[in-house]
């Protein structure tokens, strides 16, 4: 009888201690996922349409840009819009849209639809970064927002900044021969 008892008493305690351990996983699975999504929803890639927030000013800024850096190409550049949603073009939905890239243009006015052309990028899948090769010199970058159809929300959903692209530094190998000169 003490023998059923004792297995009895073990099989619980490893029950609660199997169950104990799951449940520390499944928490950090649930606070990561939390933060995944807060971080999302700062940027304008939210999960669901609901956490549009009409209260905020809605604004598009470029998240690794500032005006004035002076940068190397090919250019790593991240998109991001605060209080609404990036879509993919297509559907008209209100507080919804997708980015543009204008290069050395001004913002494209509210109601007119945004160009396609070499200067006129458009990142109609929702896309929220991209790459973009420039050669050498100065360039105005406008960030646009539009909605699914392409037409542009205005002045109030587009940031421009003004950056440098210099020559890519090169490093280049010694062969031992140069006269090094150092003074100490």
């Amino acid at each position: 009888m003490n023998l059923s008892r004792l297995y009895f008493s073990l099989c619980l305690i490893i029950c609660v201690f199997l169950l104990s351990c799951g449940g520390k996983k499944e928490q950090e699975k649930a606070e990561s996922s939390t933060e995944q999504v807060n971080e999302e929803a700062a940027y304008g890639r939210f999960k669901d349409e609901l956490d549009i927030n009409p209260d905020v000013v809605p604004r598009v800024f470029f998240r690794n840009l500032q005006d004035g850096d002076i940068v190397e190409s090919p250019l790593y550049v991240e998109m991001a819009v605060q209080g609404w949603v990036v879509r993919p073009a297509g559907k008209v939905k209100k507080y919804t849209g997708h980015h543009h890239i204008l290069i050395n243009r001004p913002f494209i006015p509210k109601g007119e639809i945004v160009p396609k052309d070499e200067n006129n990028l458009h990142f109609g899948k929702g896309e929220i970064n991209t790459v973009l090769n420039l050669a050498p010199g100065k360039y105005t970058l406008c960030l646009q927002f539009a909605d699914g159809a392409h037409v542009s929300y205005g002045k109030e959903l587009s940031s421009t900044i003004n950056i440098i692209v210099e020559e890519p530094t090169r490093i280049e190998e010694s062969t031992g021969n140069e006269n090094t000169d150092v003074s100490l």
